[in-house]
């Protein structure tokens, strides 16, 4: 759980990018700067969700096991990353943090907002520089599954990005000239979300179609992020079609 056998994408084709200290080369995948944004973007959305207990429990529990979901996610990418980034030292805490809320939110209980309420207050702590109160016995290794994100909230971001925002961008090369900061960041998250869900214990990772879909999904993220960088419409919109299309027949 602590490795992977992931095929991570440089970029050509598919070919897998070097692990870094025994794990995968998170850099290859989503860059520091786009894990950081992706935090940031949650701080208003669940400090909204707790706003009232009748909200939260009529609906805010759902978009909060989201954000946590992601949250967990980014976090523990932190506590793996290859190279320097924000929030190290926390990553671990809030790993665990986020990832225990994320699983108590499939139901709306008053402990559940009470918990999402804390968590808020943690991430704010967290952006505005302050550190947090790990919780004791933290295991580095877990299985991303238990005790980081289940697979259906990752799912709901990942169509966000896929059928809300790419698809906007993607509209026609003008749409895309002018949204290249916004598209780079889902397409690596979109590579994030499907490294992570190859990992031991994401259900069906042991079987050989559906980590090819998954690998195939992350590897067309990357050709879009590289096309963004490019400034070649075509090619992000060819690799676009192709998440789309894998998308599609998974389902």
């Amino acid at each position: 759980p602590g490795t992977t056998n992931v095929a991570t994408s440089s970029g050509s084709g598919g070919t897998p990018a070097p692990a870094a200290s025994g794990s995968m080369a998170w850099s290859k995948i989503i860059e520091p700067d786009y894990v950081l944004a992706e935090i940031k973007s949650y701080q208003n959305l669940v400090a909204e969700d707790v706003k009232s207990l009748s909200g939260f429990k009529g609906g805010g529990y759902k978009n909060s096991r989201i954000s946590y979901s992601m949250l967990g996610l980014m976090f523990a990418i932190i506590a793996e990353y290859d190279g320097d980034i924000r929030f190290k030292k926390d990553a671990l805490a809030a790993r665990e943090l986020f990832g225990r809320v994320s699983m108590n939110l499939k139901v709306s209980t008053d402990q559940a907002f009470n918990e999402s309420k804390a968590r808020a207050e943690d991430l704010a702590a967290l952006i505005r520089g302050d550190t947090i109160q790990a919780p004791p016995n933290i295991d580095p290794k877990v299985k991303w599954q238990e005790k980081v994100a289940n697979r259906p909230p990752l799912m709901t971001r990942l169509n966000t990005a896929t059928e809300e925002r790419l698809n906007k961008a993607m509209s026609d090369a003008g749409a895309f000239a002018k949204s290249g900061d916004m598209v780079m960041h889902e397409a690596q998250v979109i590579a994030a979300i499907s490294a992570a869900i190859q990992r031991e214990g994401y259900g069906s990772a042991d079987d050989d179609t559906y980590l090819q879909y998954a690998r195939d999904m992350q590897n067309s993220a990357t050709e879009i992020s590289n096309a963004v960088k490019a400034k070649n419409y075509e090619a992000a919109s060819k690799a676009f079609s192709a998440i789309k299309q894998k998308c599609d027949e998974c389902h």
